[in-house]
């Protein structure tokens, strides 16, 4: 019953974005399964679609605290404190996450977000370059394609535009299909019309995890870009 009930209000949160039907699922279960991780991890994220990131911050920090080694909470919780504009907290969330997880190569990429939003750019960049180098020779270790878009968006953000847009075709060669993450390197590069037609082409293959979108930080230069801003109306019940 219990994991019928998780898969229902998963299907109602990411898949139909109704965040009051996914609240009562979860709320429901919180009488069953006071302890249970998903349900705070639930809550979270209908916080976030709501623009209620203390509410988001203190069930990740809950979630955290039930399970201290999934570490996409921990990503969550930082994200969290990052769009509720705690930098610093975010920056902790993620230097913890490293230190118990050395292979958790994107909390570089995350903390540097938050570096340059504190205005600590040389540390940002040093982050990033970090992040690309460990990106590449882990691909190299498991003798697999390294990802192309991810390289992309780190080197969008150092402002190495030449390279990120070459990056971005390579991407676009191994995977010409329309994606979210490929809309997020646009973006950056300050292609917003470009990205927000990956959005629509997307959208029309079946992407329908829209409160992702609120989280994604490569999308926030489209943030009050009025086609984006279309595209994404009435796309989330709060």
């Amino acid at each position: 019953f219990v994991i019928t009930q998780l898969n229902l209000a998963h299907i109602y949160l990411y898949r139909l974005n109704d965040v009051p039907s996914a609240l009562e699922v979860y709320k429901n279960l919180q009488t069953i399964e006071p302890d249970s991780p998903w349900v705070y991890d639930g809550f979270g994220w209908a916080a976030i679609a709501r623009g209620d990131y203390e509410t988001a911050q203190q069930n990740f920090q809950k979630a955290v605290e039930l399970a201290p080694k999934q570490v996409l909470e921990r990503y969550r919780l930082a994200q969290a404190y990052r769009m509720g504009g705690k930098h610093q907290q975010a920056i902790e969330v993620l230097q913890r996450l490293r230190k118990e997880f050395p292979t958790e190569i994107d909390s570089l990429y995350d903390e540097a977000i938050n570096r340059k939003k504190l205005g600590q750019h040389a540390e940002a960049v040093r982050l990033l370059e970090e992040f690309c180098n460990q990106t590449e020779a882990s691909a190299r270790r498991a003798k697999v394609p390294v990802s192309r878009l991810s390289l992309a968006a780190a080197r969008a953000r150092m402002g190495r535009t030449q390279q990120a847009s070459a990056d971005l075709s390579a991407a676009l060669v191994q995977n010409p299909q329309p994606s979210v993450d490929s809309a997020g390197v646009l973006a950056l590069l300050g292609r917003k019309d470009e990205a927000v037609k990956q959005l629509e082409v997307a959208f029309k293959a079946g992407y329908d995890n829209y409160i992702w979108l609120k989280v994604h930080p490569d999308l926030d230069p489209l943030r009050g870009y009025q086609p984006f801003e279309d595209l994404m109306k009435g796309k989330i019940k709060t």
